[in-house]
């Protein structure tokens, strides 16, 4: 079944320059409104994250940086619209790592002419030359022992984002031949939590302090997949936003004529038609798409001033009273309709549980972007940010339980499809004790049992599961015998 995302967040950001830049592009090459959205939200949050951080009333920080996962098939110019989303970074940042890189060449010289004459080496020419660091420009492939190299060269930060369905599977672990997870300092890096890796071989580089950053992955379908089987109830999959949403292929005709009046235009028979030509060559208004970019290249070079700044040296921001309010008030609402569960399902709680964190992550992003024309960005962020925000993150919250429910993570038809699969794979009649306590006790990844947490709550979801599909046909119940004893139906 295709996974399908009911998020609609553009009403939301009508007023912000990543949501008017988003639907700008998403007009010009023609590309679904709502992942474009996403996707320029993400990238925004890659380029405000290697400069700022977001800070609770109490002091402690925040990382901006968001992860996020988007699913479209091939020919819907995905790889278009990541690069020109993050086009603005980039280019800043090459323009100013080439000119890093040939002054450390200089001053290499410098230094080591020195000290073959004999010579101290200028202290302050060396202490120069350490502070020349670049801009880190991401990758689009790789393991999380991978992203140690950029991290240690970097204070900590990482940037992946791509196109390509591998950068999460290599990333996440997927195509490790032990089948593997290895998400720490995925996991690690959203918060910016304390990371130490070691390693066995001692020509690898290892990583300890603090990692932040940000991943946007936009690929053919199966992304989603691998973040939700990858993540077991390590807390992975509720870092993620995951959009898929309807693809616009068959949709982006332009011209008012019949079929037979291109296939001459193809085989020679006649030329272009006046709208043909007219429309080929019109002209897009992208002024916000201008802004948004301008924004992405102040963040390259701040970053370049902050040099290889460690989590804690970035420049902080903070929440005004009421902006802050009005996040206390969402994550309360959220925890009381946890707390309203009758049978707690601990996915959907841990997601509604994170609702500040996402809200104060985006909120800080939308703040920058808007005032990123300014000479110098308040650091205080306002409410209008937050309710947008907020606004943004419940859409795509929604979203995604959507997305887990159709990919038969939890719900009732999860349920079933388990013990249906339990009780065929026996061969034999099984009795309803065994079949609670086996799926019970299953630790398997994929089993929708895992995420009931409370004393009893699992044996009472198997029975009423096995309850279901006696009802619809699928298993047969002996009910003479105690306990009783099931059988697929053949």
């Amino acid at each position: 079944m295709e996974l399908k995302s009911s998020a609609v967040i553009t009403p939301f950001l009508d007023d912000t320059i990543c949501g008017m830049a988003a639907k700008e592009l998403a007009n010009k090459i023609q590309f679904p409104p709502e992942t474009s959205a996403v996707c320029a939200l993400v990238a925004a949050s890659h380029a405000v994250g290697a400069v700022y951080s977001v800070g609770y009333p109490d002091g402690r920080q925040l990382p901006i940086p968001l992860y996020a996962v988007a699913e479209q098939p091939s020919g819907t110019s995905k790889t278009r619209i990541v690069t020109d989303l993050y086009d603005g970074y980039m280019r800043q940042a090459i323009i100013i790592n080439d000119k890093v890189r040939k002054e450390r060449e200089i001053m290499k010289r410098s230094i080591a002419d020195q000290i073959k004459k004999g010579i101290e080496p200028n202290q302050n020419e060396m202490e120069m030359f350490d502070k020349l660091v670049e801009v880190p420009t991401g990758t689009s492939d790789a393991t999380p022992q991978g992203l140690e190299k950029p991290m240690s060269r970097n204070g900590g930060y990482f940037l992946v984002y791509g196109t390509e369905q591998n950068l999460t599977k290599t990333l996440l672990g997927g195509l490790f031949s032990d089948g593997q997870v290895s998400d720490g300092v995925i996991n690690s890096g959203f918060n910016a939590e304390m990371f130490s890796s070691e390693r066995a071989s001692s020509e690898r580089v290892t990583f300890s302090g603090h990692p932040f950053g940000g991943i946007l992955c936009v690929s053919q379908g199966g992304t989603i997949q691998t973040i939700l089987e990858s993540a077991g109830g390590s807390g992975l999959a509720e870092r993620f936003w995951m959009i898929r949403e309807d693809d616009m292929l068959g949709k982006r005709t332009k011209f008012d004529c019949p079929d037979q009046t291109l296939i001459d235009v193809m085989s020679g028979k006649r030329k272009p038609t006046k709208e043909m030509l007219s429309k080929s060559n019109k002209q897009h208004p992208m002024t916000a798409y201008r802004q948004y970019s301008a924004a992405m290249a102040r963040m390259a070079n701040e970053r370049h001033n902050l040099g290889a700044v460690k989590f804690d040296g970035l420049h902080k921001l903070t929440f005004s009273h009421e902006a802050w309010g009005i996040i206390e008030a969402a994550k309360e609402f959220y925890e009381r309709s946890i707390g309203k569960q009758e049978i707690r399902n601990s996915f959907i709680s841990s997601l509604n549980s994170k609702i500040d964190v996402h809200v104060m992550k985006l909120a800080a992003t939308l703040h920058v972007t808007n005032c990123a024309e300014y000479q110098t960005i308040p650091k205080e962020i306002t409410p209008d940010c937050v309710r947008s925000a907020l606004g943004v993150v419940q859409s795509l919250f929604s979203g995604v339980e959507d997305i887990s429910a159709t990919n038969k993570l939890y719900g009732d038809d999860a349920e079933d499809q388990c013990v249906y699969d339990y009780v065929e794979q026996q061969k034999r009649p099984v009795n309803a004790a065994k079949i609670k306590q086996e799926l019970a006790r299953s630790k398997k990844k994929d089993s929708p049992f895992q995420f009931y947490t409370k004393h009893g709550e699992k044996p009472k979801k198997i029975e009423a599961a096995l309850e279901r599909m006696v009802k619809n046909g699928k298993i047969t119940c002996n009910s003479s015998r105690t306990p009783a004893v099931y059988l697929v139906m053949q």
